[in-house]
């Protein structure tokens, strides 16, 4: 009979078999699961940029055009491609361009874009890395020509949303308080950059020949002390950048409380003067205020002036107003046309000297709107002598 001894070493050597099977599958199947190597993914590095308002008043100089547009763009850094939006009305664009150049200046085009044909256009252009640096530096513009407006007949400059344009605010002798009585005018062109903190500007003048130029800190009508003193001009245009704003500055300036004052030998406190407004805020410079404003006209010889500050974010109307010749008994807003009588909105405090001061309420979205888009406010000074109203001024841009 044969003998089974073999048979454990037999066994042994089937199970090793097996097993190295089992090894060499799995490792099969562990190199097929190894997922092939990709290049990994572009991700899109997007900077928030604002949508800007073109207008004939943006060029340099400004213009008389009734167009206007909007430009909404968006930049990939990435990518380094810039496309963009534009609505527009009341033109015929025959060409436009993304031009290079601060706020306030005039420079060569960079862009020659798709001409429109119709509102709204679309469009991209790709950029390099000196251009992109220009871009998010704020000195491209955008500028719509037109046959009758060959230079360019709307403009707006492309900025970051941190950045704030303060554009062709007017410097004018009746902005100072009190008018300075000079036939001196300017405008004044800044760019506030919240990364650097810094405003850079651009002031073009004439009729006067400047011995120093601030920026101060007041509200319209009121006068303040120097924030910032700024290199005297030798000549028109004058350009510069300021030191990096504080905290305090940069809320101050942003509410509308920074004014650019220049002085001259013959008005040293102060020639002619602008504040520095921003897309958020609306300014009221040197409202008249008389009788003859009234509907009827009350016949009284009385005089005032009122400035107005109307900050959109915080929907509040800020008012200075000189007064002579009368002895208020109430004072109001009110909602009205130029020439028609309207109800109160708003009742003032009652002043007991001049210059009285103060703030509304916040306004609602149609007293907004009545406000800055139709000029249906007016401020009216009451008496006892002229119950219904001794003065009067409507709050015009």
């Amino acid at each position: 009979m044969k003998s089974n001894v073999n048979l454990p070493k037999s066994i042994f050597m089937l199970s090793l078999a097996f097993m190295s099977v089992l090894i060499f599958a799995s490792c099969k199947k562990d190199k097929e699961q190894v997922p092939t190597p990709t290049e990994p993914p572009v991700t899109s590095m997007m900077v928030p940029m604002k949508t800007v308002t073109l207008s004939g008043d943006n060029e340099v100089p400004g213009n008389a055009s009734a167009a206007t547009g909007t430009l909404a763009v968006t930049y990939d850094k990435n990518t380094k491609m810039l496309s963009y939006t534009l609505n527009y009305s009341g033109t015929t664009p025959n060409s436009m361009h993304i031009h290079n150049s601060a706020i306030g200046t005039n420079g060569g085009v960079e862009f020659t874009l798709t001409t429109p044909m119709s509102s709204p256009a679309t469009g991209s252009v790709t950029l390099n890395a000196t251009q992109e640096t220009d871009l998010l530096a704020g000195k491209y513009y955008i500028n719509v020509h037109s046959s009758a407006y060959a230079a360019g007949e709307i403009r707006a400059q492309i900025i970051t949303e941190d950045m704030y344009v303060f554009n062709s605010i007017p410097v004018l002798p009746g902005n100072e308080v009190p008018a300075s009585g000079s036939s001196a005018s300017g405008t004044f062109y800044g760019l506030y950059n919240k990364a650097t903190k810094m405003i850079s500007y651009t002031l073009i003048y004439s009729g006067t020949t400047p011995t120093s130029m601030h920026f101060h800190n007041g509200l319209a009508g009121n006068n303040g002390g120097v924030e910032f003193t700024l290199t005297t001009p030798s000549s028109s245009p004058s350009s510069g950048t300021t030191a990096a704003l504080s905290s305090t500055q940069e809320t101050d300036l942003l509410a509308g409380k920074f004014y650019l004052n220049v002085h001259s030998s013959a008005y040293a406190a102060g020639e002619i003067r602008g504040q520095l407004a921003s897309e958020n805020i609306t300014v009221f410079n040197n409202v008249q205020l008389n009788g003859t404003n009234e509907s009827p006209a009350s016949g009284s010889t009385a005089t005032g002036v009122l400035y107005g500050t109307y900050n959109s974010v915080s929907k509040v109307l800020s008012y200075t107003y000189t007064y002579a010749g009368t002895t208020p008994t109430s004072v109001h807003f009110h909602n009205g046309a130029v020439g028609t009588n309207g109800g109160v909105v708003f009742t003032l405090p009652t002043p007991t000297s001049s210059p009285a001061s103060g703030s509304t309420t916040a306004l609602t979205s149609g007293q907004e709107h009545d406000l800055l888009h139709d000029g249906l406010f007016y401020i009216n000074i009451h008496s006892s002598a002229y119950a219904a109203g001794e003065i009067r001024g409507q709050l015009m841009q």
